[in-house]
């Protein structure tokens, strides 16, 4: 049988990742589901209501293959692993829970909690930051041990950690599943914070790509250089027009301006001849590229 006294760090991160299987020999005891109490390391912010749902189904007419991981605090127990097998049972009113029982020092739940819910690979793009940068501060290893241990390279536990340096309401998108790493990369360059969220607006208005937000970025980076250093108090929209100039330019296959005021604005199209306009009426009232234009959601 596993001793029950880890010494964690003592023996390295590895060392206690690796003892945290549960033993076929370990004594599994039924514990009140009601005397359990959540891990409040816990890196996952959401449950999945719905696989939540599913499991309880499963564990109603199957029962619970493996138990869940507890240790005892001064109000009964506290999750270390098996958080979801938990919540489905107190979905569907089970009185007891089997378990197996062990002492961790707090440093050490933290440390399940986090690796467990990075092996199983569903934390959002937030959460998954947010878990890294606690083991990188609370076990002192650096980020190659970290990437070794879950099986990641090195610089995509840096392209997460980075995330950490958006703005809170762009973290937030991004939490929400608005917002996908490849969007919210490109506005770790822009150092406002404002900036960032304007830009980020723009870029889900408009739906663009991870390689069309990297492009805009570039034009709002080169207009402020442009500008020396002067902040000039509408460049952004300046970027943002002339990006859209730029996409209606290239669907209409001739020069677009568009104009904004204070109380009216206009979109010019030119033209040189009465064929070149019979082709640019045919390109916007052609069945596919009519419902595109429609459907898109030009941002200004």
């Amino acid at each position: 049988m596993p001793k029950n006294t880890h010494t964690g760090l003592g023996r390295g991160l590895g060392a206690l990742l690796n003892n945290i299987e549960i033993d076929s020999k370990e004594k599994i005891e039924q514990i009140n589901t009601n005397d359990i109490r959540t891990n409040p390391f816990q890196p996952r912010s959401n449950f999945d209501e719905k696989s939540i749902t599913e499991l309880a189904q499963s564990i109603e007419k199957c029962g619970i293959l493996q138990p869940v991981l507890l240790r005892k605090i001064s109000e009964g127990y506290q999750l270390i692993s098996g958080e979801r097998r938990w919540r489905a049972c107190k979905k569907i009113k089970l009185d007891v829970i089997p378990a197996i029982i062990r002492d961790y020092s707090d440093r050490e739940v933290a440390q399940i909690a986090l690796i467990e819910n990075l092996q199983r690979e569903d934390l959002n793009a937030m959460e998954e930051a947010s878990a890294y940068s606690r083991l990188l501060s609370e076990t002192g290893i650096t980020q190659n041990e970290l990437s070794q241990y879950i099986g990641k390279s090195r610089s995509h536990v840096a392209n997460f950690l980075r995330l950490l340096h958006l703005a809170k309401p762009i973290q937030l998108l991004i939490m929400e599943g608005n917002l996908n790493m490849g969007q919210a990369k490109p506005l770790l360059a822009i150092k406002d914070e404002k900036l960032q969220e304007k830009t980020a607006v723009y870029i889900l208005a408009n739906e663009l790509s991870a390689r069309e937000a990297e492009d805009v970025v570039k034009k709002i980076l080169q207009k402020q250089t442009d500008i020396d250093g002067k902040r000039k108090k509408h460049f952004a929209d300046d970027v943002f027009i002339a990006d859209i100039e730029e996409k209606l330019a290239l669907l209409l296959g001739t020069k677009v301006n568009i104009k904004t005021g204070t109380r009216k604005n206009k979109i010019e199209i030119e033209f040189s001849s009465a064929e070149d306009l019979d082709r640019i009426i045919d390109a916007v009232m052609k069945k596919d590229e009519k419902k595109e234009i429609a459907e898109h959601e030009f941002f200004i």
